[in-house]
């Protein structure tokens, strides 16, 4: 461990030496592209915000090659050099954009592998009529699937150990009575103490699996799955099942039954949420949940989901016509900033310029051999890539500037405009200019534009 840290400490002095403005840091496994740091890396270069990105190996970004490749790209498609120092990748090079291209092709070769190896895989197990993988609540054995009785959880009351199947068993029947989602997630943290186990969405996807059912289903990764059960490819009942066909067509009916709810509940004009999805927890960074009251369902606030089904402990809910005015303000304020701050940009970027002074100095040469006129070429195609991106990004940029200017900077224009939008409107609205909204006990913490 120290010997970690002092390696940590030793690439981070190493960093700080190229005068970088931020140092980002993870300590997850470096095969996950969803960690924290790196996904704040990502957002930075897609907002602008970030104009060359410094790492001692290219590793350090990620195990995969493909995973490096779609970064790579983002990078590409937004300006943004890579400098690997360890492995003299400089994008701002020839040699540097030589290599990220031969990186890039072993990554299309590795991706086709995958698909390979995938496809062949697929072949096999239907063949054999072979399960991929168990479901909660079963195991694996001698390639087909047996309920897991395994220990799984020990109470301390009575001392009575609970099997891996008995507790899957135990969320069939809390959802029988529920009835809910929410209602048995809730039944079963105040039960067992056991917090983010099982969300909505995978409790909604493992009671829907016929797996449990003791059938074997292929066809079910797919979009849209359920809307296209008619192209699943059923081959029996191959496995013990966890319920009874009567419970399995009970669940089927809830199921239906919760299906329409949501659905009477959206064909009302009040069902769109203007902030919704942009809302995330500071605690658990979970989405919000809309508050209604009232006949007409109106939306009166907002609160986080995992609080509801009590897997975090952010309880205080955002009054929507505060949020809504605060969320005005900012966005005026922000529409100003611009008006203030816009200045008409350079027609060419660093990266241009320094790519056609390459190309220059190429040409200059009198006898140039294949590889220099390949090299002449692949440079010639980065600099109308560059010049592409960057009128694109301008057009886009521009775009929304000029409408969040045209809208905010007069306040009684948005008003008028806010009080004639429905509520989907004004969800799309907020969403030209928004990302992301950041609460916490009841107070908006941070906002974070998309211009």
């Amino acid at each position: 461990m120290q010997a970690q840290t002092e390696a940590l400490s030793q690439q981070k002095a190493r960093v700080e030496s190229c005068e970088v403005d931020k140092i980002l840091v993870d300590v997850d496994s470096g095969s996950n592209f969803e960690r924290k740091s790196f996904k704040e890396l990502e957002q930075a270069i897609k907002k602008g915000q970030c104009k060359k990105v410094v790492v001692t190996r290219l590793d350090r970004l990620g195990r995969s090659v493909i995973g490096i490749k779609t970064f790579i790209d983002l990078c590409t498609a937004n300006d943004v050099e890579i400098m690997a120092l360890d492995d003299k990748i400089d994008t701002n090079s020839v040699s540097g954009r030589f290599h990220i291209n031969m990186l890039a092709s072993f990554g299309e070769m590795e991706l086709d592998r995958i698909k390979e190896r995938i496809s062949h895989g697929h072949k096999y197990h239907r063949q054999k009529n072979l399960p991929y993988k168990a479901v909660f609540g079963y195991k694996k054995e001698c390639d087909t699937l047996v309920l897991n009785y395994d220990e799984y959880i020990c109470l301390i009351e009575g001392k009575k150990v609970i099997t891996v199947a008995e507790f899957a068993r135990e969320y069939i029947d809390i959802f029988l009575e529920k009835k809910t989602f929410k209602g048995t997630i809730k039944a079963m943290i105040n039960k067992y103490g056991v917090i983010g186990f099982m969300s909505h969405s995978s409790l909604s996807n493992w009671l829907s699996n016929p797996q449990i059912r003791g059938i074997l289903v292929y066809g079910r990764g797919h979009n849209n799955r359920y809307s296209n059960k008619d192209k699943w490819d059923y081959r029996g009942e191959l496995f013990p099942s966890l319920l009874s066909q009567e419970e399995w067509d009970e669940i089927e009916i809830i199921f239906k039954n919760i299906a329409e709810n949501r659905t009477n509940y959206r064909s009302t004009n009040n069902y769109a949420k203007p902030f919704g999805s942009l809302l995330k927890c500071s605690y658990c960074n979970g989405s919000a949940q809309t508050i209604s009251g009232g006949k007409a369902r109106n939306i009166t606030g907002y609160q986080c989901v995992g609080y509801r089904t009590g897997k975090c402990q952010n309880n205080k809910w955002i009054n929507h016509k505060k949020l809504r005015g605060l969320i005005t303000k900012l966005l005026i304020e922000k529409a100003k900033e611009i008006v203030n701050t816009l200045e008409v940009e350079e027609s060419e970027t660093l990266e241009e310029k320094k790519l056609q002074s390459e190309i220059f100095n190429l040409k200059k040469i009198s006898q140039p051999s294949t590889v220099i006129l390949n090299a002449i070429k692949d440079l010639e195609f980065q600099l109308e890539t560059f010049k592409l991106n960057r009128l694109n990004n301008r057009n886009k940029q521009s775009e929304l500037q000029d409408k969040l200017i045209n809208t905010f900077t007069n306040g009684e224009f948005y008003s008028e405009l806010e009080n004639n939008l429905t509520s989907q409107e004004l969800k799309e609205f907020y969403r030209l200019f928004i990302d992301k909204i950041s609460f916490k006990d009841g107070e908006i913490v941070s906002v974070d534009f998309l211009i």
